[in-house]
């Protein structure tokens, strides 16, 4: 298979290895996108193995000095006890050239970046190292489309995007200080020989496929390709035709998920954030959902993404009451309505991920999870309400067993991951 690809083993940083690649896996060019390679699996890989951990090569500045990160990264690159070095290393982290680059992409960087480039080559001048505006701008390019949200990390930047990938990029649990942070890259489902290994370069990654067209061209210069998953979680309610109103519409739903996100960030960053949100970002979620539930299927992307969100939300109204020093009937009746709110929107979750993942998926571990403690809670709390608001749950039996298979199943993928 690996003959008949035509892919090519190449070793880019021999200097600079990675803490570790699977032996199942090569680096290889001959890869018909991006920079022309990518990693592919010579071997079948099962799901949640690591192909590869990598420290960052460059650490993002803790303080940029008021200037902007591209900037900032790129000065502490000429500012660096091995610059030369640093920036030997940098030259094939893609795009390695700029004629790789869209036209319309260079002439936004320049507007936006021409002083501040021709101020990094005065810079670096005086430093005695020989480096042009075409370099800087490479490098600028280089930050833009191969680096990541904690970094520049050189192997890692082989890998291609996929909308739908195979693989995933995490931080791994580490509780040793003294350990150097990693990241990891884990396969998602079981991969065979001959196989291109991918990730997703966008954070989420719900996303209708017309915002994902217009963040990916815009910062890292292509288009996703077709998907067929794609038109099962796109989808319009009662299988509504599409027209410009419509899409119209559910880009402004879009822009108002992001808003509700940036606000639920700026809630959990407050340093006095104590776990209590704001007592009208509840209700808002709530009212937005079912604006969104009126006019796409249930199985949308862009409900996924809002449901993950309000189960953030939910989470800390699931202390019982008298945990939190709070008593009452009100206390224990909105308690009891989390819980069933909570698991009803867990089960969303769940259901349209089957449309869109492995079982073997990370994300799964998170949903089994909260299946599995919500209908642990509420079995405890009012088993009737759990039995009354979910037919599918309607006896002890239906319900401790459905209840089982989650746990069952978080602790396969919790021991798979971590």
């Amino acid at each position: 298979k690996m003959e008949e690809a035509s892919y090519v083993p190449v070793n880019l940083w021999p200097t600079h290895p990675p803490l570790y690649i699977n032996p199942s896996v090569i680096a290889a060019s001959g890869i018909q996108k991006g920079g022309g390679r990518g990693y592919v699996a010579v071997e079948d890989i099962p799901a949640g193995t690591i192909v590869l951990s990598e420290e960052p090569f460059i650490e993002w500045p803790e303080d940029t000095e008021d200037m902007p990160l591209h900037v900032a990264v790129v000065k502490g690159m000429l500012s660096h006890e091995y610059a030369n070095e640093v920036l030997f290393q940098m030259k094939d982290v893609h795009p390695t050239s700029c004629d790789m680059v869209p036209e319309e992409l260079m002439t936004a960087l320049k507007t936006k970046y021409d002083d501040s480039i021709k101020d990094l080559v005065t810079f670096a001048t005086e430093r005695n190292l020989t480096v042009s505006e075409e370099e800087v701008t490479r490098l600028f390019f280089a930050l833009q489309m191969s680096a990541f949200g904690s970094g520049v990390y050189l192997h890692f930047s082989l890998f291609n995007h996929h909308c739908h990938p195979n693989c995933i990029k995490f931080f791994p649990q580490n509780e040793d200080p003294s350990v150097a942070p990693s990241s990891q890259v884990r396969t998602t489902k079981p991969i065979k020989a001959g196989e291109e290994l991918t990730i997703s370069y966008l954070e989420p990654r719900e996303r209708t496929k017309a915002r994902r067209t217009q963040l990916l061209y815009s910062q890292f210069a292509f288009k996703p390709i077709d998907d067929i998953r794609d038109g099962l979680i796109e989808k319009l309610k009662d299988s509504a035709e599409v027209n410009e109103e419509i899409l119209t519409k559910i880009e402004s739903f879009e822009d108002r998920i992001d808003e509700l996100h940036e606000e639920f960030k700026t809630c959990t960053e407050n340093p006095k954030f104590r776990g209590e949100f704001p007592e009208e970002l509840l209700p808002k979620i709530i009212a937005f959902s079912e604006e969104l539930s009126s006019i796409l299927d249930p199985r949308h992307i862009l409900l996924l993404r809002l449901n993950k969100l309000l189960l953030e939300v939910l989470h800390p109204n699931l202390a019982p009451p008298e945990t939190r020093g709070k008593r009452g009937n009100k206390q224990k009746s909105d308690f009891g309505a989390s819980l069933v709110l909570y698991l009803k929107t867990a089960y969303e979750i769940y259901k349209t991920q089957l449309l869109s993942l492995s079982r073997d998926h990370i994300d799964f571990a998170t949903t089994y999870n909260d299946l599995s403690m919500a209908i642990e809670s509420l079995l405890a709390w009012d088993s009737q309400k759990l039995f009354t608001e979910f037919p599918q749950w309607n006896s002890f039996a239906k319900a401790t067993k459905f209840q089982y298979q989650c746990q069952t199943a978080f602790q396969k993928l919790d021991k798979m991951y971590y």
